[in-house]
């Protein structure tokens, strides 16, 4: 998956069709001093020199094994000779700490751990990508701003996150906020088909919209001209509306190459027939 194509174009560094070794576990520790849980498919045995890998990163209430992230993995190891590492954000799957609503830029510092770690880890190792689904997209460009990365991949990323909250948490928010004092709104979700209860907070929705909000405007301008930039969104997305991804495109269009990928009859998760496979390649 890097631009210039809907076909599997290597990535720099890569070396495609070679088999690599299978995944392990990495462990490393974010910003906030938690134990982050996460796997690292290596590059394929041979590969150029410096290994070349990736970032991925899973969206909100989600984990490093879900939606298309595994099946990236594969691909970028088999067909574009690079290696990755994905793990579970802090208070997800099998890693320590809170679960948190709209932490965006701890979760970019924390790609920042993950390139630390696996560069100490894997000598000679070179990160060229990030890559991150719905909350991540976002996460995923203020990484590749902060860090230079060559590549970043916005899979179904929110540009407008002063939209939406309603649609998830109900009207009046501030209000209701506000009554709750410092302890926050309770909010129940399912993980892994279990109950899961957590609070929205008033930082929450300050990250989202108002003056302390996150400008994804100004993490996409922030890009290196140098950064190759690809934006893949569903057609059917119900989640983050597909329109979305036109603000990216046009905040990105400094870059070096920045690409628009359509999926017709995606949805959010690129679950419905066929758009997964078509995400990756």
């Amino acid at each position: 998956m890097c631009p210039g194509g809907r076909g599997p174009t290597p990535c720099p560094g890569g070396r495609g069709g070679s088999s690599g070794p299978p995944p392990r576990p990495f462990a490393f520790t974010s910003s906030a001093g938690h134990a982050l849980a996460g796997t690292l498919v290596p590059p394929p045995t041979g590969s150029a020199s410096p290994a070349s890998y990736a970032i991925l990163l899973h969206g909100l209430n989600s984990h490093r094994d879900d939606s298309i992230l595994p099946a990236l993995a594969s691909r970028l190891q088999a067909e574009a000779g690079v290696g990755s590492l994905r793990y579970d954000a802090a208070g997800n799957g099998a890693s320590g700490g809170p679960f948190r609503f709209a932490n965006y830029e701890e979760e970019a510092a924390d790609v920042a751990r993950a390139v630390a770690a696996l560069q100490a880890a894997e000598a000679g190792a070179q990160v060229v990508a990030v890559a991150g689904h719905s909350k991540a997209g976002t996460v995923a460009v203020l990484a590749a701003a902060a860090l230079s990365l060559p590549l970043c991949i916005n899979l179904a990323g929110r540009f407008h996150l002063d939209t939406g909250l309603e649609a998830r948490f109900g009207e009046g928010l501030e209000g209701r906020l506000a009554g709750a004092g410092g302890a926050g709104l309770p909010v129940t979700w399912r993980r892994g088909g279990q109950p899961f209860t957590w609070r929205l907070t008033a930082s929450d929705v300050a990250a989202r919209r108002g003056p302390t909000a996150v400008d994804v405007g100004r993490a996409c301008a922030s890009l290196p001209a140098s950064t190759s930039v690809l934006h893949v969104h569903g057609s059917e997305d119900g989640v983050v509306p597909v329109r979305e991804v036109e603000a990216y495109a046009a905040s990105s269009g400094h870059c070096a190459a920045s690409e628009v990928v359509i999926i017709p009859g995606g949805d959010h998760n690129f679950t419905t027939p066929g758009s997964a496979a078509a995400a990756v390649e």
